[in-house]
C-alpha cells in the first residue's frame, strides 16, 4: 500500500493520467487500487510479492478489478438517462421535456408480441382490402400497453426522486391553433381530468396518457398553491392540507426573451469581467498566484516539437561531419526537421498496404532491402556461402512464410556472395563466434547535441536503432552496414557516404559505448553494385 502510493507521489502519475482523455475515470482507478492494496494487508497479507501474485491469479481467471465508480462531484454537472441515475442522489434535478410523447411504436405495428398472450395480428380482407384489429390483437394491446405505462410511471418516480433539494420539471405545451396560449385554461384542462374526492387520477386519466406531464400536471392542478395563483375556486379537499412546497410558470416566446435580456443585462461584460479580476488580483496574494499558472509558459517549447524518443533514420543527417559533437552545435537539426518524419508525431497514419500499392505483386524497395537483411542474418557463418547454400537459406525462409516468394525472387544473391569475398566479410567468416548481426541499441544523447534551439543541458533524447553488424577481433573493432542504393551517373559513392556518414556516426558512438572501446573502422556495403566502402 505504502509502496503504490510513493510511486504515485515520485513519478507524478495520477496527475499525469488526470491530462489524458477520461482522467478522472483513470484516477478513480488508480486509488481503487490503492484501497484494494490496503484491504488486502488488513486481511493479514503483506508483501509485494504476494500482491502481485495475487494479480495475476486474477488474470489467469479473466477476472479484473472492477472499474471503479465515479464519485459526484460539487461543481459537475452530469447529464444521464433515467436509467443510468438509478441509485444516485444529486443536490438539484433537471427532469427536462417531460412533455415528450412516449415512445410507443410496438404498439402501432400490424402485429403486438407479448411475452404472455403471445402475438396479436391485424386481420387483412383480401377482397375488400380493408384490415381490422380482432379482439385479440386488442387484448394483446391492452396488456402491452398496460404494462409499458406501468415502466413509465416506473421511470418517473425514478427520476423525480434523485434531487436532495430541489427538483426541476421542463415540459412544452402548445395552445390550440385559433386561440393562443391561455394558462388557466390550461389548468382548467388538467383539472376536467381528475375526479373530486379521489386522490388517486382516474384510470381513463392514466390510460391515455401519452406523456409525463399527462400525469403531472393534473396532478398538480389540484394543489392549493395552484389554484391560489391561477384564481379558482374550485375545491379539492384530499390536498387541502398537503405541505408541498412548489411553483409552476409558463414562459411564452415573449416572457422568454424578456427574461433572457434582463439575465444579459445583468451579467458582466467579457471586458468588465477582465477588469474586475485585475483589481482582485492586485489585492488579493492567491488570486495573483491563480493568474500566474494561468499565464504559464512551458520553458522548453522546443521539446514538444518531437519526441524523446528517437530512430537513427530520424536523425541520420545529424552529423555531417564526425567532428561535430566536439565541434558544438554546427550543423544540428532544428525540432521542425524531425517532426516531419517521426513516426510518433505525425498527424496522420501511414496508408494501408491495400490502398498504397504495397499489397500487390510488384514488392517495394523496401520489402527487398528488409528481406536482405533478413537472409543475410540466417546465413551460417561457420562455413564459407556458395550460390547454393545461400539459394537454398532463401527458399527456405519462403516456405516458413518469412519472406514472400515474390520478395525473395528480387534478392540479389550474387551481391550477397560478394560481400563475403571482401576484406570485412574474410573477417567475418574467420571470426564467426566474435560477430553480431541485428544487434539492437539505444543511445542517451543530450537534447543540445542533436537539436540546435535546445539550451538545457538536463533535457536528453533515446535515440534506438539496429546495427546491421559488427566483428570484434584481436586488432580491433569493425563496423558494418549494408544498402541497397544503387550507383548512377548523379548518385556516386560520396554521394552515399554523405547520406550514410551520421547514421554510421551514431553507430559508432553506440557501439563504442556497449563495447567500452573505439570503433577502428566502419563501413558501407552496396549490395546492388558488390563495394565495399569505407567511411571515414
Amino acid at each position: 500500500m505504502a509502496l503504490i502510493w510513493d510511486i504515485y507521489n515520485t513519478t507524478g502519475y495520477l496527475d499525469y493520467v488526470g491530462g489524458m482523455p477520461g482522467g478522472y475515470q483513470r484516477q478513480t482507478n488508480l486509488h481503487a487500487l490503492y484501497e484494494r492494496a490496503a484491504d488486502y494487508e488488513k486481511n493479514g497479507f503483506k508483501g509485494l510479492f504476494r500482491f502481485v501474485l495475487f494479480i495475476e491469479r486474477m488474470q489467469d481467471h479473466d477476472k479484473d478489478l472492477a472499474t471503479a465508480n465515479l464519485a459526484t462531484a460539487a461543481d459537475k454537472v452530469q447529464v444521464m438517462t433515467i436509467h443510468g441515475s438509478k441509485g444516485l442522489q444529486f443536490p438539484v434535478v433537471f427532469l427536462n421535456d417531460v412533455g415528450k410523447k412516449f415512445n410507443d411504436q410496438d404498439l402501432r405495428g400490424n402485429y403486438i408480441l407479448n411475452d404472455h398472450l403471445g402475438i396479436g395480428i391485424s386481420y387483412l380482407n383480401t377482397e375488400t382490402r380493408e384490415v381490422f384489429d380482432p379482439l385479440q390483437r386488442e387484448a394483446v394491446k391492452a396488456v402491452t400497453k398496460n404494462a409499458f405505462l406501468s415502466e413509465e410511471m416506473r421511470k418517473l418516480y425514478v427520476a423525480m426522486t434523485r434531487a436532495e433539494q430541489r427538483l426541476y420539471l421542463v415540459a412544452k405545451v402548445k395552445g390550440s391553433k385559433d386561440q393562443p396560449f391561455d394558462e388557466k385554461k390550461q389548468i382548467l384542462t388538467w383539472q376536467s381530468k381528475t375526479n373530486v374526492g379521489r386522490l388517486l387520477l382516474p384510470t381513463a386519466t392514466r390510460n391515455s396518457a401519452q406523456n409525463y406531464l399527462s400525469w403531472i400536471g393534473p396532478a398538480i392542478s389540484r394543489h392549493p398553491l395552484v389554484l391560489n395563483e391561477f384564481g379558482d375556486s374550485q375545491s379539492f379537499d384530499e390536498l387541502a392540507a398537503d405541505q408541498s412546497k412548489f411553483d409552476i410558470q409558463f414562459f411564452d416566446n415573449a416572457k422568454l426573451t424578456k427574461a433572457m435580456k434582463q439575465a444579459d443585462k445583468a451579467a458582466l461584460s467579457p471586458n468588465d469581467w477582465i477588469d474586475q479580476l485585475t483589481v482582485s488580483q492586485s489585492s488579493d496574494p492567491e488570486s495573483a498566484k491563480i493568474a500566474g499558472l494561468m499565464d504559464y509558459e512551458y520553458p522548453y517549447q522546443a521539446a514538444t516539437h518531437t519526441t524523446a524518443y528517437q530512430s537513427v533514420s530520424e536523425i541520420k543527417r545529424l552529423f555531417d561531419d564526425p567532428d561535430n559533437i566536439q565541434l558544438g552545435n554546427h550543423s544540428l537539426l532544428d525540432a521542425d526537421q524531425v517532426i516531419r518524419p517521426s513516426r510518433y508525431t505525425q498527424s496522420s497514419l501511414a496508408a494501408p498496404t491495400f490502398i498504397s500499392g504495397n499489397g500487390k505483386q510488384q514488392p517495394s524497395p523496401t520489402d527487398v532491402g528488409t528481406a536482405t537483411h533478413m537472409l543475410l542474418q540466417q546465413i551460417n557463418l561457420s562455413i564459407t556461402p556458395d550460390q547454393k547454400s545461400v539459394t537454398q537459406l532463401r527458399d527456405r525462409l519462403v516456405e516458413q512464410g518469412i519472406i514472400l516468394k515474390n520478395v525473395a525472387d528480387k534478392i540479389n544473391i550474387d551481391g550477397v556472395l560478394k560481400f563475403y569475398q571482401t576484406s570485412v566479410g574474410q573477417r567475418v567468416l574467420s571470426n564467426p563466434e566474435q560477430t553480431q548481426r541485428e544487434a539492437p541499441f539505444s543511445l542517451l544523447m543530450k537534447a543540445s547535441d542533436v537539436f540546435k534551439n535546445f539550451n538545457d543541458d538536463d533535457q536528453r533524447i533515446l535515440i534506438h536503432g539496429i546495427i546491421d553488424g559488427y566483428c570484434v577481433t584481436d586488432d580491433g573493432a569493425y563496423l558494418f552496414d549494408y544498402k541497397t542504393d544503387r550507383l548512377t551517373p548523379k548518385v556516386t559513392v560520396q554521394t552515399i557516404v554523405d547520406r550514410y556518414r551520421g547514421q554510421l556516426e551514431l553507430y559508432g558512438m553506440a557501439l563504442a559505448k556497449i563495447l567500452g572501446r573505439p570503433i577502428t573502422e566502419k563501413y558501407l556495403y552496396l549490395l546492388a553494385d558488390q563495394q565495399l566502402i569505407k567511411v571515414n
